[in-house]
């Protein structure tokens, strides 16, 4: 019910949107005014300051020509006028030292590499918080679509980053800001169009600072589309709301919450180039077999440019079914997204377009909504404490083959799956000694689940010993709980599948949203402590740092057999210790050349998969 008032309220903004402008509005009411009065608690500020920047703390901002190391603001009106409907990795490809792709071409499928690390080594923060991935440290962009449109700055810092938590950054580390008082007051309605049936509407609210108190911003995102590459259709939302209330000059709490619950396909399988342009291929002299890859044998075969160019667009992932193989031509399939429960779907040919069903055997499902709480406040003209309270829970997964494959099977002459092939096959497969009158799935589709529920705290205090000295210290914590299993998402034409996977099962026959593969948990608890001096000088600037962690992992695993019916096997890894260590120093040779260099000591990080 959440789910359709939602949609009808973004769609109707949407409409709204399109009907008032075709390029973005705003409207302000007493805009001129509100300047003139920003202009003057301005000068206010400057006799009675009031702590608006501890954002800068919280994030641990670089500041040029001070700390020494490489990096690169991202401005507001750079995000407006270049991001466009783009990931936030894409953007930052003219960036010197990074490397962004858009990989198979699916919406929030992006990966960045800074310096040639990739995401597990460079940290990814938003508002002060470490959003990797506490078991991998992977950073999936679809979880936070429409965090471009309420950004406002990005600090990229290649190679080793001014943060202070003990946080795996060899690579560098990715800011990213979205600060509420810092919005104009205003409503703003954006409609954007493109490629592949591509529709976003965007609705975003600022109140600007209000009485030099508070201030809020919210916004709805909802995006469609085809996708330009085929079958990667999107089908997503986005939410955003942040709060700030200065409660006195000392006195800061913010409150945010973001999150993107979304669907999409994927292109997951590298082609070879006889796939795009045989024509390119037999002349680079490539030796391919364009009938045994994957059967394909239809348009790569082409050497019109036309369709060279169209191959690109090609995808492995996806097939065609007829109506008279599905079961009460319907595909049904089962799913969790907005809860942590599934349920089984069901979609009929005439919900596709055109009534040219289809099955896309990979596809992402996920939602992460992630609430901060933040306090800033200043003790006295020398102590400042700022704490940061975050909690994240992730529902969903993705999907794929499971079982015989699928392309055993055969494709069509586009190289597409034989789903045809498949259904039949499936439904007819009447096994002796199976359940009565029906019909075992030699192959299915399955999800891969992974659930978590993440809480964390970072305490700082920040210590001014003198103009020229500061000193800085806290305590990072967190608490992670992943679930991981697979389950039956299509039986595509059977009544059920046979795994016995799980060694403590009643039944080996499994149907939708039955458990399959494995099933286990991961729990991290993570403690740190971090410290950190500043030395600024006339045009001298030192700094040095160091933090130490203890981390602890231990794994549930259901399926293995049980010696006590009433216990899950577990096993626990003895708490890993870990450390890191850097300095560094800029000199400010005049007002437009300056030099530094920063020095790193640490031991690689473990991530739970690797134990």
């Amino acid at each position: 019910m959440c789910a359709k008032i939602l949609n009808q309220l973004i769609n109707l903004a949407s409409l709204l949107a399109l009907l008032l402008t075709s390029s973005p509005l705003v409207m302000s009411d007493g805009h001129q005014k509100v300047e003139e009065k920003k202009s003057k608690e301005d000068k206010n500020n400057k006799e009675n300051p009031v702590i608006l920047d501890e954002i800068e703390v919280i994030a641990d901002r670089a500041m040029d020509r001070k700390t020494p190391i490489t990096f690169s603001d991202v401005s507001k009106e750079e995000l407006n006028t270049k991001l466009g409907s783009r990931d936030i990795p894409l953007l930052l490809n003219t960036t010197p030292g990074i490397y962004a792709t858009g990989q198979g071409g699916g919406a929030g499928d992006s990966r960045i590499n800074i310096r040639g690390f990739d995401q597990r080594n460079t940290a990814v923060m938003i508002n002060g918080v470490p959003v990797n991935d506490m078991e991998n440290g992977w950073v999936y962009w679809s979880n936070w679509d429409g965090l471009g449109d309420v950004t406002s700055s990005i600090q990229v810092q290649r190679g080793l980053g001014a943060s202070k938590l003990a946080i795996s950054s060899v690579g560098g580390t990715l800011n990213v800001i979205t600060d509420a008082a810092a919005q104009k007051t205003g409503l703003k309605l954006k409609t954007e169009y493109g490629s592949g049936n591509f529709l976003k509407g965007t609705v975003i609210a600022n109140t600007g600072l209000i009485n030099n108190q508070f201030a809020a911003s919210l916004a709805l995102v909802r995006k469609v589309g085809d996708g330009l590459v085929e079958k990667t259709w999107t089908n997503a939302y986005a939410y955003y709301g942040a709060f700030s209330y200065q409660v006195n000059d000392d006195h800061k709490f913010e409150l945010f919450a973001i999150g993107a619950p979304q669907m999409h396909g994927q292109r997951s399988y590298k082609e070879g180039i006889w796939q795009f342009d045989y024509e390119t291929a037999q002349d680079e002299g490539i030796k391919s077999k364009p009938d045994q890859v994957f059967g394909y044998k239809g348009r790569s075969q082409d050497n019109d440019v036309d369709d060279a160019e169209e191959n690109i667009l090609y995808s492995s992932n996806w097939g065609p079914v007829s109506e008279s193989v599905l079961p009460n031509g319907e595909i049904e399939e089962y799913y969790a997204l907005w809860t942590p429960d599934g349920s089984t779907k069901t979609r009929s040919v005439s919900d596709f377009a055109d009534d040219d069903a289809y099955i896309m055997e990979r596809q992402n499902f996920y939602h992460k909504p992630q609430i901060n709480l933040n306090w800033t406040g200043r003790i006295n003209d020398s102590l400042t404490l700022t704490n940061v309270l975050y909690y994240s829970q992730g529902i969903g997964g993705g999907s794929g083959p499971y079982g015989d494959g699928l392309y055993k099977y055969g494709t069509d002459d586009f190289g597409n799956i034989n789903f045809d092939a498949v259904y039949t096959k499936n439904s007819n497969n009447i096994v002796k000694g199976g359940p009565s009158g029906l019909a075992e799935s030699f192959t299915i589709i399955r999800n891969s689940v992974n659930q978590h529920t993440w809480i964390g705290d970072i305490l700082t205090a920040t210590y001014k010993f003198s103009d020229k000295l500061t000193g800085t210290g806290g305590i990072d914590w967190r608490t992670y709980t992943g679930e991981h299993w697979r389950e039956v998402r299509n039986l595509l034409g059977g009544d059920y599948f046979v795994n016995t996977s799980d060694k403590n099962q009643t039944s080996k026959y499994k149907q939708l949203g039955d458990k399959v593969a494995y099933h286990n948990d991961g729990k991290v608890n993570w403690l740190g402590l971090f410290g950190q001096a500043n030395l600024a000088l006339d045009d001298l600037s030192i700094f040095g740092s160091g933090s130490i962690s203890l981390t602890n992992y231990e794994r549930i695993d259901y399926f293995l057999k049980r010696s006590n019916p009433d216990e899950p096997m577990t096993a626990t890894a003895d708490a890993i210790p870990g450390f890191t260590a850097k300095g560094g120093a800029n000199y400010n040779l005049s007002e437009n050349l300056n030099v530094y260099g920063e020095y790193y000591f640490g031991p690689d990080k473990l991530f739970f998969r690797q134990l």
